[in-house]
């Protein structure tokens, strides 16, 4: 709104401007002088849409190709695997069991790096929930072949679901999707297609084009972004569990589309945890804390073997 405001009153100074050298410099010139200047700032204006929608997918995407860096597991002993996705990507995944768990948890990584950065938070949740982990790349990520996409990412996603059910045979009422900023886009979108038992998102937003708008709002983003990642349109007839936790202090997402996103959700079983002055990717223990109360809610709701 403020730089929409500035930019008003740029026009308006322009204009004031035009009528100062009509007065001084007679009309012909003055009318010249504010056409060339108003030519160069549509120019300059235009220029900046361009590069801005031509590196859309550079700006949502960091993805750190295995090649480039990769941590091995440390005490976590995963099962490697080679998914593939409905869009012929290799999707690269880990598979992390826990003997006696009471819940699969899919985790949906954020949008830099690959998962062996993220896989920290696999010990974190196994000894304090006793449950499994599946986590997987997205195209272009880590070791998983082709580029990301907003298709892509959610084949991506399918293709981890997918194998949990077909061949670990994972009940539906055991599984918890869970997503962690670019990766709560994931988590919705399999919330809305498959069956599961709850929903976990950590710092997510209303959509990427809202983000966008914010990140450059002098530019039309929300019409003329390709990518959507719409969570909050998905969650609006989301009627299942759902645990939301966002910082106060996020400075990737700001804790307002948390907010926002649960007012948005139909869940009648919905949990809102505030994280007091974290960076973006901080997870502090009383998150964990509250993690595990929602799966105990989940677990008296699941169907007992």
């Amino acid at each position: 709104m403020l730089l929409w405001l500035l930019l008003v009153l740029l026009v308006l100074s322009r204009w004031y401007l035009y009528r100062d050298q009509v007065r001084r410099l007679g009309q012909p010139v003055a009318r010249q002088r504010l056409y060339s200047s108003t030519l160069i700032m549509i120019t300059v204006y235009l220029g900046c849409l361009a590069l801005l929608l031509g590196f859309e997918n550079k700006l949502i995407y960091h993805p750190t190709p295995a090649t480039q860096y990769w941590m091995p597991p440390q005490g976590l002993s995963p099962l490697d695997l080679q998914l593939h996705s409905d869009h012929g990507e290799a999707i690269h995944a880990w598979w992390c069991p826990e003997a006696k768990a009471h819940f699969t948890i899919v985790f949906s990584h954020g949008n830099a790096g690959n998962l062996s950065n993220h896989a920290w938070i696999i010990p974190e949740m196994r000894s304090r929930f006793r449950c499994n982990v599946l986590i997987y790349d997205y195209p272009g990520f880590g070791k998983s072949t082709g580029s990301p996409s907003e298709s892509g990412c959610y084949a991506a996603a399918n293709a981890a679901y997918t194998w949990l059910r077909h061949v670990q045979h994972i009940p539906p009422d055991r599984i918890i999707l869970m997503g962690q900023s670019l990766g709560c886009a994931m988590a919705c979108e399999l919330a809305t297609k498959v069956e599961h038992r709850g929903l976990v998102l950590l710092s997510p937003f209303l959509s990427i084009r809202a983000i966008g708008q914010e990140l450059f709002p002098i530019f039309p983003v929300t019409w003329l972004m390709h990518h959507r990642y719409d969570n909050k349109s998905k969650l609006q007839n989301y009627q299942k569990p759902l645990l939301i936790g966002h910082s106060t202090a996020d400075e990737v997402i700001p804790y307002h589309h948390g907010q926002h996103l649960f007012a948005a959700s139909a869940s009648k079983e919905k949990t809102f945890f505030k994280i007091l002055n974290e960076s973006h990717n901080a997870l502090p223990l009383p998150f964990f804390e509250a993690m595990k109360r929602f799966l105990d809610q989940c677990e008296r709701g699941a169907t007992p073997r």
